[in-house]
């Protein structure tokens, strides 16, 4: 980084020390990349469709540090704001931190990435593979289509109630040929239940080998989640 020495840096990864399951190295921490000389700025990398009171709203050691905050609405700027005024509660060091680093406007009301890249999405720029081509189309038509997403978050809060509801919409599916699945589940849950509920493993595998064996569904896994968005 240093090499480089770019004047601005966008982030997105907010934990640092504080989640070393998505860790990344520790030269690349917020700390380390903001300089008197240069802007950081995180954009939070998760969305939510409303401005949900029940939406756990976390900043991570980004917020502290970084120059800017980008957040999508006004109410998440203010459930920022008070995530930041618990860090200063966290103790002494934690407070002088904050205090150091808060430039009294660190938060950014521009919307979100993700949500711009989406509303641009076009299905010629994500031309099919045969596999899915054959599960979407059924003659000369597009079955009707359903993408199915599972977040980490909801694994860990509901645990094996999710695969049932998973393989309640597959049943749907496997019963409608004119329907078709796309699921695609948070690219993150496979390690995250290795290491926080492994007793959850066996079902979903098991529910990942259904969901490949019918042929109107897709399992993607595949590195690109904007082609299961546009088709």
């Amino acid at each position: 980084m240093d090499e480089i020495n770019p004047d601005i840096i966008f982030i997105y990864n907010p934990y640092d020390v504080g989640n070393l399951v998505t860790s990344i190295h520790p030269d690349y921490y917020t700390r380390k990349l903001v300089r008197d000389d240069r802007l950081v700025v995180y954009v939070p990398y998760y969305v939510s469709y409303t401005d949900d009171p029940d939406m756990r709203t976390s900043l991570g050691f980004a917020g502290i540090y970084a120059d800017y905050v980008i957040t999508q609405s006004e109410w998440y700027r203010n459930e920022y704001e008070r995530c930041l005024d618990k860090y200063r509660d966290m103790g002494d060091n934690t407070r002088v931190a904050v205090g150091y680093y808060d430039n009294g406007h660190k938060f950014a009301v521009l919307g979100n990435p993700k949500y711009d890249k989406v509303v641009t999405l076009t299905r010629k720029s994500y031309p099919l593979f045969d596999d899915w081509h054959d599960a979407l189309f059924c003659g000369a038509g597009q079955r009707l289509t359903l993408l199915l997403d599972t977040t980490v978050e909801l694994v860990l809060e509901q645990r094996g109630n999710v695969f049932e509801k998973i393989n309640a919409v597959i049943d749907v599916v496997e019963e409608n040929r004119d329907m078709a699945l796309i699921w695609r589940p948070h690219p993150l849950i496979e390690v995250i239940i290795s290491e926080m509920a492994p007793e959850l493993e066996e079902m979903y595998r098991r529910t990942i080998e259904r969901c490949r064996d019918l042929d109107n569904c897709i399992f993607d896994d595949t590195p690109d989640m904007h082609r299961a968005m546009a088709w």
